[in-house]
């Protein structure tokens, strides 16, 4: 993989000093987007770590395959839901976090929102 170019999606963090994926090479391309990295992937131009739902339907129609990879092959994130407790938390942002707990109790891999 060293070789080959990696596309890398830029973090829109305002404050951020941690660089994610494994940046081993020196052949790197950084973009603005999901949807632009997914265009330079799927036109053959490189590789890059990709969300799963933005992944559905280039590989159900064979436009791209999943590397199998020794280890490494799926990267986990920290979620957190940060809102007002109370009465200034209305229904819509109730109705959100208890869809995003519902979400992250049925990953197979038991992920979890972290109510802050």
């Amino acid at each position: 993989m060293s070789r080959e170019l990696q596309i890398v999606i830029r973090d829109s963090a305002s404050e951020t000093s941690v660089d994610a994926g494994w940046l081993g090479t020196d052949r790197r391309w950084t973009v603005s987007s999901v949807q632009s990295a997914l265009e330079m992937v799927t036109s053959g131009i490189g590789f890059a770590w990709l969300p799963k739902a933005d992944l559905e339907y280039a590989l159900q129609s064979g436009k791209l395959k999943k590397l199998k990879l020794i280890s490494g092959s799926e990267r986990n994130f920290h979620m957190y839901a940060i809102f007002g407790k109370g009465e200034r938390t209305g229904p819509a942002t109730r109705l959100l976090v208890e869809l995003l707990q519902a979400e992250c109790n049925a990953c197979p891999r038991r992920g979890s929102l972290r109510i802050v």
